[in-house]
């Protein structure tokens, strides 16, 4: 699906179906989320293991933290 120029995904979807702007969305944000996991990965290798922010980056790798992979 492609979006219109300079409206974004927000715009578009707005006044949809919910299940239209659910795929939307999902369609939208899954190369971005698939481009996020090794740089994730990358970030976690130069920071304390120990620290917020990599419990945080391990959070969102894992499947509680992606609503999609959630039971």
């Amino acid at each position: 699906m492609l979006l219109p120029i300079g409206g974004g995904i927000q715009s578009w979807a707005s006044g949809a179906a919910p299940e239209i702007r659910l795929d939307a969305r999902t369609e939208h944000s899954a190369p971005i989320i698939a481009a996020l996991k090794p740089w994730f990965e990358k970030q976690l290798s130069m920071i304390s293991s120990g620290s917020t922010l990599a419990t945080d980056i391990r959070y969102a790798l894992s499947p509680l933290g992606r609503p999609d992979q959630v039971p």
